[in-house]
């Protein structure tokens, strides 16, 4: 597909598939090379970002393509970081089980989250066979309820695992029940593109911040709390709209002593349930109750053109007939006015949109 000199809000192939992991090395120029080109070499793979952090030596890698060439291309990551990386030479306190942080397959569209949770768990199997490695499933493709979030395996390393890989709570979804010292063992899943944006406050004053983010905790237990003014009703709703969506993900406030303004981290793990639209007009219009304006947001990740295309349609079903100029505005250029992307630098789709990293150039 040939895109016009503006990007618009297209959607890539159903059939491409992304992947991210991390690799246990972020101060070996060479090393990472090496491990990022034998990915990035394969035809038809798209390599979008390689992020390497010194201070806690690892490097974040993220990549896609079609499934079967990303299938591919994540056997031969495995094959050139377990080459090329010496497990037994990490501290015993390493906090990882292996040399590669877990590996998440993510699809760009919500609908072909199945398929892609049925191509991570085939393709965790034939690893664990390979390799004879233990492998535990996590998010969609997870067993056991338990091991759905990445938090459970957070306080487990490859020491304490060799202590109770023996266990039932601890059995392998695939692979044996001990560990090679040179291998350890590797965490296999599918999840949707997780989302990090930021809110910009214009304000210095962070406790009103902090207290905009706990908001969900002044939810009244009774509609006849004397505390809820104006419609009790509506405020309540109101309220349990914003827990709702704060339970839908993690939020920091960030303060920058240099700026004149206080911005609001937010990382968003499902988008569906916490759609950009929602999180935006929630809290500029708690912001508003403070007497505080909301500059606007930015994405910080990456985002797939459904996150955007979704929140589009919203503002588009909102905007009034007499506003002709508005509607007649190209999806991406709406949501990206109506969620003020462009307030603290200027949105690059083609830079941000994972989609557009999958179409040909003019």
């Amino acid at each position: 597909m040939v895109m016009n000199r503006e990007p618009s809000l297209t959607f890539a192939d159903k059939d491409i598939v992304l992947v991210s992991t991390a690799i246990a090395e972020g101060n070996d120029p060479l090393k990472i090379d090496r491990i990022v080109r034998s990915v990035f070499e394969i035809p038809g793979i798209t390599l979008i970002e390689v992020d390497p952090n010194k201070r806690i030596d690892r490097t974040n890698v993220l990549f896609g393509g079609r499934k079967e060439v990303v299938k591919a291309a994540a056997e031969t990551l495995i094959y050139c970081a377990f080459d090329t990386l010496d497990l037994t030479q990490k501290p015993v306190d390493f906090p990882w089980l292996s040399v590669l942080d877990n590996i998440s397959f993510l699809p760009l569209q919500v609908s072909e989250l199945p398929e892609t949770t049925q191509l991570a768990s085939q393709f965790a199997q034939k690893i664990s066979e390979k390799y004879s490695l233990p492998i535990y499933l996590y998010g969609n493709c997870a067993k056991i309820p338990e091991r759905q979030s990445i938090t459970h395996f957070r306080d487990l390393n490859l020491e304490k695992l060799k202590k109770v890989i023996s266990s039932e709570e601890w059995k392998p979804d695939f692979g044996p029940r001990h560990l090679k010292r040179d291998r350890g063992a590797l965490i296999v899943g599918s999840r949707l593109y997780h989302l990090t944006v930021a809110i910009y406050f214009d304000t210095e004053d962070v406790e009103l911040i902090e207290e905009l983010s706990q908001i969900y905790k002044h939810l009244p237990t009774s509609m006849e709390t004397p505390e809820v003014s104006g419609n009790p009703v509506r405020r309540i709703d109101r309220l349990r709209e914003v827990t709702n969506l704060l339970q839908n993900m993690v939020v920091i406030i960030d303060d920058n002593p240099e700026e004149k303004w206080v911005r609001m981290l937010c990382n968003i793990p499902d988008y569906t349930k916490t759609p950009l639209h929602k999180i935006y007009e929630i809290f500029e219009d708690e912001a508003a109750r403070l007497g505080i304006e909301t500059i606007g947001m930015s994405i910080l990740s990456y985002v797939p053109a459904e996150a955007l295309f979704t929140s589009a349609k919203y503002f588009r079903k909102k905007i009034p007939p007499k506003h002709s100029n508005e509607a007649a505005l190209p999806l991406l250029q709406l949501v990206i006015k109506k969620l003020k992307l462009n307030a603290m630098e200027p949105f690059s789709p083609r830079r941000k949109i994972l989609d557009l990293y999958f179409m040909n150039e003019p």
